[in-house]
C-alpha cells in the first residue's frame, strides 16, 4: 500500500487542481464549504437532523457538484454551445 502511494505522480494532480481560473481546489473548497456551513447553521438553530433520505441526497449533490468542477473543462463546449443557443431563443421570444 505504501509503495502505491510512493508511486503515485503527486505532479500530476497537483497540476489539474491548481489548472483554471479560480484554480479547481479553490472551487472544490468553495462548493464543500457552503454546503458545510449550511448544515452547521441548520443544526445551530436547532431544527431536526436531516432525515436519512435527506442527508443522501445532499451528500450526493455535494458528490455531483465536485464532479461537474473537476470535468467543466471536457464539458463547457458542450455547455457554452447550448447555453447559447437557450439564450438567442429567449432573446427572440422577448
Amino acid at each position: 500500500m505504501i509503495e502505491l502511494f510512493k508511486r503515485t505522480h503527486w505532479e500530476v494532480w497537483y497540476d489539474t487542481l491548481t489548472r483554471g481560473n479560480p484554480p479547481l481546489i479553490v472551487q472544490l473548497l468553495a462548493i464543500n464549504s457552503i454546503i458545510f456551513i449550511f448544515l452547521i447553521i441548520r443544526r445551530m438553530r436547532g431544527r431536526d437532523p436531516v432525515r436519512n433520505g435527506a442527508s443522501q441526497m445532499i451528500q450526493a449533490l455535494l458528490i455531483g457538484a465536485n464532479l461537474v468542477i473537476l470535468t467543466q473543462e471536457q464539458f463547457m463546449p458542450f455547455y457554452h454551445s447550448h447555453m447559447v443557443s437557450f439564450w438567442h431563443k429567449f432573446m427572440n421570444v422577448i
